[in-house]
């Protein structure tokens, strides 16, 4: 008997090695939370902005992350400061990915032309014409910075507003056809020419991601202290080269509230980002049949929001006043309600969904004291005209929605109240990382995480991860790096 019971622990030992082994490359997503250990003064510009690199030593990061402070009497000063402090790093990260998309066809003279021709076109006919007055004198004083920088082969206003186009672009690249349509039967006195939009759609299409990103809200009874957490994830093209930049940004306008975004130089709008109020906003694609280029382009539709609402319910009204373009998902986090709320937004609908909605029991897991979207919808009119029904790409986003009413319970079942740590990891997990979620293991081919953010709203801190390294050997997914915690009371 004792020489078998000894045999089943070598046995056991034996086991335990091997699965050891097996896991020694393994990591958790979420599990590297880091605090900067200061932060460094780069310069400074005309109106009193300034630029800096937030220092964590211990992060995996190849290259620093910056923040940059932003001051200005008027919003074309606050642009020029930005083109001042920024305008080379603009400048790289827009040709580093246009050279992911287009290779080193990007540099020949006749492709660039078409490219840009395409962009410029889209933005004065159309994404521009919603455009609040601040924001165009905006990108006129990054125009202005950037000469006054010295760069003068390249417009860094125009560079700006490409990559706003760009950002609007739906999922799957043919789908721009779409957009045409809508602009042939709303017509303005330029056209454009069918045979330009042909080869910017030949082009793009070999390279270009469809967006597979996912965001959430969490709180009262299942969080620390009942507050709300939130998150968000930019699952996308990865390995471009545009992190050598990362870029925290503050504004400070003269006539609206302190907001930041956290994305990479060149995005000027938010990808994802937190306002002095408390106020987080997110986005996911949700690819539509009912889009247009004649509404507000989100990255700068968040900022507004963000600049003028302290409240879900002013932030809603505001949503309410301007147009929507694509199909997107949208979250809104606030914490003076203590809450968050997802908006399933096409060209011609809006549906605004709350914790627990009755809409999402059919064909999804809602639950109380949180509200969570990946790419997919559950009003009537978001199912109807979704693009991805019976996809991969739909099932896809039905294996991560359902992966967070998994984690809440999870946490509920255990009685475990989230905190921010816990908060990091659910985002991390649902950042897109390959076929395991809940892993952290190399090599990423098949994964897309370029951005992972959690705001702890009430507190003004942020928690954010971007991508790391080059190809597909070195490349790492945001979920898997360190999640460095911005204290924004410091700048807000």
């Amino acid at each position: 008997l004792i020489i078998t019971i000894m045999y089943i622990i070598l046995l056991l030992l034996i086991n335990l090695s091997i699965c050891l082994c097996s896991y020694e490359n393994i990591e958790l997503p979420g599990n590297d939370i880091q605090i900067p250990s200061s932060y460094t003064f780069i310069k400074s510009s005309k109106f009193n902005s300034k630029l800096y690199t937030i220092n964590t030593p211990e992060s995996i990061y190849d290259d620093p992350v910056y923040l940059l402070d932003l001051h200005g009497i008027n919003s074309f000063s606050i642009g020029y400061d930005a083109g001042y402090l920024t305008g080379d790093m603009i400048e790289y990260n827009y040709n580093k990915l246009m050279i992911s998309l287009l290779g080193n066809d990007w540099y020949e003279p006749i492709l660039q032309e078409i490219i840009n021709k395409f962009l410029d076109y889209q933005w004065d006919n159309y994404l521009s014409v919603q455009v609040p007055d601040e924001y165009i004198e905006e990108i006129h004083g990054l125009t202005a910075g950037g000469i006054a920088q010295g760069l003068t082969k390249n417009n860094i206003g125009k560079l700006i507003t490409r990559g706003i186009v760009l950002a609007n672009f739906p999922g799957d690249i043919p789908n721009i056809n779409l957009i045409i349509i809508d602009e042939i039967n709303n017509p303005t006195i330029n056209q454009l020419d069918d045979k330009l939009v042909d080869q910017v759609v030949e082009k793009l299409k070999s390279s270009w991601s469809g967006l597979t990103c996912s965001m959430y809200g969490v709180w009262g009874s299942r969080t620390e202290n009942n507050r709300l957490f939130t998150g968000r994830n930019l699952d996308w093209l990865k390995s471009t080269g545009i992190s050598m930049y990362k870029l925290v940004t503050i504004y400070h306008p003269s006539n609206g509230y302190s907001h930041a975004t956290i994305g990479w130089a060149g995005v000027w709008g938010a990808l994802t980002g937190m306002s002095s109020q408390g106020l987080t906003v997110h986005e996911a694609n949700l690819e539509s049949n009912d889009v247009t280029f004649r509404g507000f382009p989100w990255v700068l539709r968040l900022r507004y929001i963000m600049t003028y609402a302290s409240t879900l319910t002013e932030a809603l009204q505001l949503w309410s006043s301007t147009n929507n373009t694509e199909g997107y998902n949208h979250g809104i986090g606030s914490a003076y309600d203590n809450k968050a709320v997802v908006l399933e937004t096409m060209a011609s609908n809006t549906a605004i969904f709350y914790d627990n909605d009755e809409r999402e029991l059919a064909l999804g897991s809602p639950r109380e004291e949180a509200v969570y979207r990946t790419n997919h919808g559950y009003d009537d009119y978001t199912i109807f005209h979704y693009m991805w029904n019976d996809t991969n790409a739909y099932q896809n986003s039905l294996k991560r929605y359902n992966a967070f009413p998994e984690a809440f319970d999870s946490y509920e079942s255990s009685k475990q109240t989230i905190t921010y740590v816990e908060a990091v990891n659910i985002t991390a997990i649902l950042g897109s990382k390959g076929e395991n979620l809940y892993q952290c293991s190399s090599p990423y081919t098949a994964g897309s995480n370029v951005l992972s953010v959690t705001f702890d709203p009430s507190n003004l801190i942020a928690y954010s991860a971007w991508e790391n390294g080059l190809g597909n050997d070195l490349w790492t997914p945001a979920a898997c790096n360190t999640y460095i915690k911005i204290d924004f009371n410091e700048w807000m």
